[in-house]
């Protein structure tokens, strides 16, 4: 703690050590948070997926999956954006059930 006692170590020893573990500990950490990333696009993928199984394609189905893009971080834009296509999708080949516009 204080090192009042003991012999000093070198500039460049310390700096060393100190260099090698904060490389540890950033790849660990970076471990972490690419466990954390795929398993929070894990749980949005399947949130979506219940989304589109076994309804049909009406304003309630565009409303719930803005709201789960926009919960899982998606964006105002890209949630706007995503669900314009989908409708347009919808429209430009009558689509009646959600399966089918998974599909386009």
């Amino acid at each position: 703690m204080f090192r009042l006692f003991r012999k000093s170590a070198s500039p460049a020893t310390d700096t060393a050590a100190n260099a090698t573990a904060n490389s540890h500990e950033q790849v660990a950490n970076a471990g972490g948070w690419l466990r954390r990333l795929a398993s929070g696009l894990a749980r949005t993928r399947g949130q979506l997926g219940s989304l589109l199984r076994g309804r049909k394609v009406d304003e309630a189905l565009f409303e719930e999956l803005e709201a789960a893009l926009l919960q899982a971080d998606a964006g105002v834009e890209a949630s706007t954006s995503l669900i314009t296509a989908l409708r347009e999708q919808a429209r430009k080949h009558k689509l009646d059930s959600a399966e089918a516009l998974r599909e386009a």
